[in-house]
């Protein structure tokens, strides 16, 4: 079974076109190189895009032979995202607000109180629809 997921990250709002130059990418750029450390067989393959100055397309195909591993690529996406989004998700010390979107209408606002689960919820709510999450990033 294979699932695709895929992730939009901007700036500001996706119309404002601000350049991405003050997001801090290096942690999510962790999880495409780093080994996943799931028990489950199955692979991850991720496809970075840089279509504008203001947008980075995130696609990560899970290509699972059990059933479950596409699952514990969500949870472990969703720890990793929280820490990244909810700690430094911009180059300077400034506060940021970061909101999770989905084509269907849902949005949650990442902070110390939405947690892994809620980001995991959007996820899997994104991948069951096959429709791209937008991660937008934005000082305070």
């Amino acid at each position: 079974m294979t699932n695709k997921l895929s992730l939009r990250i901007y700036a500001g709002e996706p119309d404002e076109h601000v350049p991405l130059d003050s997001v801090n990418l290096a942690p999510l750029l962790d999880f495409v190189v780093s080994h996943p450390n799931l028990d489950q067989t199955g692979s991850i393959v991720t496809e970075l895009r840089r279509t504008h100055e203001w947008a980075l397309d995130v696609d990560v195909l899970i290509k699972a032979v059990v059933e479950g591993f596409a699952g514990g690529v969500l949870k472990l996406l969703a720890e990793r995202l929280f820490d990244w989004l909810g700690k430094h998700p911009l180059k300077s010390p400034e506060p940021a607000r970061v909101e999770m979107r989905t084509a269907n209408g849902m949005k949650v606002v990442i902070d110390e109180a939405a947690g892994k689960d809620t980001i995991k919820q959007v996820l899997d709510t994104a991948l069951a629809a096959d429709k791209p999450v937008e991660i937008v990033i934005k000082g305070k």
